[in-house]
């Protein structure tokens, strides 16, 4: 439902368990569910177009049904707070030992190799307090985790990247080249999953972040075109 209590049909819920990540769409009442898990289940996230995405963390003392409360987007001028629910990564069916696959480019197009990828694993038990969104159930994106280290490897001379013997939970990603800003993404990883993030987009340190006199924060990571930004204070 949304803030004003009304329901929002069709929207898109995402589960996320240790054996995979399932995806459902609300009826035109605002219902969905997973029917017959067999594995922890950790979180659910909601979207919608014109929304920003939601998350709730499952327990067994989580209390059913679960309700999922989305707050509309915001816009300011030439820049724009996205919403979380354009697409950041895909799960597919896994068939061999590789759980995570993507690519590292330039912002302009070509691959980046040698690009070394840093990948760190979600602490659950250790969650913090959220300190980017006032709203009580920000988007997984948007949550506040402390991060172990997981594995380090390098981008191949196609820009592309793969992990393997990996545990269940939610992930990030970070990439870093020499004469670029480095870039950050988030997924989850499942056993029975492969998880193939969109390309991760850097942009040269050369490259300005200001627009006249508009200062906006470019969200790097794996987004398609157009680019989304955010506005905030001009730099003095």
């Amino acid at each position: 439902m949304d803030q004003s209590g009304a329901t929002i049909a069709d929207a898109t819920v995402t589960l996320f368990s240790d054996d995979r990540v399932r995806t459902s769409r609300a009826d035109h009442e605002g219902w969905f569910v997973f029917p017959g898990l067999t594995a922890p289940a950790h979180y659910i996230e909601a979207s919608s177009n014109g929304f920003f995405s939601s998350s709730i963390p499952l327990t067994d003392k989580t209390s059913r049904p679960v309700t999922v409360v989305l707050r509309v987007g915001e816009s300011n001028g030439q820049c724009l707070d996205i919403p979380d629910d354009f697409p950041r990564a895909i799960y597919e069916k896994r068939s061999g030992n590789v759980q995570l696959a993507g690519r590292v480019v330039d912002f302009s197009g070509p691959h980046l190799a040698g690009a070394t990828l840093t990948l760190r694993r979600a602490e659950f038990a250790t969650p913090l307090v959220d300190t980017q969104s006032m709203h009580p159930s920000p988007s997984m994106r948007r949550r506040q985790f402390n991060y172990s280290l997981a594995a380090i490897t390098t981008t191949n001379i196609k820009g592309e990247y793969q992990f393997t013997d990996l545990e269940p939970g939610w992930y990030s990603l970070e990439a870093a080249l020499e004469s670029y800003r480095g870039g950050t993404i988030h997924f989850w990883i499942a056993r029975d999953n492969l998880t193939k993030p969109a390309d991760m987009n850097l942009v040269l340190k050369s490259i300005p972040f200001i627009q006249g006199s508009t200062y906006c924060e470019t969200i790097l990571g794996p987004m398609p075109e157009p680019v989304y930004i955010r506005q905030t204070p001009a730099p003095q």
